[in-house]
């Protein structure tokens, strides 16, 4: 039987996204609660479904994430694929679009984290320093900031420059979620050492 693995509604919500192990992401009309739309990816070296998915703020595109290497863009007008980024070299594990829709950071198995241009589909910056599976990943609704989280470790980012700003330690296992406050003061994250931690961010 299909096994869903995530659903996500459109930045205007009139339609969800849902992402299956048949290698499918399905669109839907919430008020009909009809499929609309259906894209799907055969191209995936290791064929075990996508699992995760993150609409752009217009809502005109979608990204995914497969049991591979690859970060996939679809255009949602023509169905068609935008850009396939390559570059990792393990299972990508968490990605996020920036607020202005222009920019793609995806973090992998590899402990690295790659920033792409989604106007060009090219590569900005390979960001390392994380000695563990880049589980989660946000930025700062001003767009400035990229947070990531791994094990034990959160490291804030310029995401234009890349540079490094802070490193945050507390935690004593694989971080596996970071939630930031409206105000971006304040940080929030969760473990497999099932404690959550409260941060003051700069």
């Amino acid at each position: 039987s299909q096994s869903r693995y995530a659903a996500i509604f459109s930045p205007d919500r009139q339609t969800l996204a849902s992402c299956a192990d048949d290698e499918t992401i399905k669109i839907w009309d919430i008020a009909k609660g009809e499929i609309i739309q259906t894209l799907e990816d055969t191209t995936h070296e290791y064929h075990g479904g996508i699992w995760s998915i993150a609409f752009s703020p217009d809502g005109k595109a979608i990204a995914s994430c497969s049991w591979d290497t690859t970060i996939k863009v679809w255009d949602l007008l023509s169905g068609k694929l935008r850009w396939e980024f390559i570059g990792h070299s393990a299972r990508v594990l968490s990605f996020a679009i920036s607020p202005d829709g222009r920019t793609l950071v995806s973090g992998s198995l590899d402990t690295r984290i790659m920033v792409w241009d989604l106007q060009t589909g090219q590569k900005i910056h390979t960001l390392e320093g994380h000695w563990g599976w880049v589980k989660a990943l946000l930025i700062s609704r001003d767009g400035k900031t990229l947070i990531s989280a791994s094990y034990k470790e959160i490291r804030i980012w310029s995401l234009k420059t890349g540079k490094l700003i802070q490193v945050l330690n507390g935690h004593v296992n694989l971080i596996n979620a970071i939630a930031l406050s409206r105000d971006g003061q304040t940080l929030i994250s969760g473990g497999e050492d099932r404690c959550i931690h409260v941060w003051q961010v700069p």
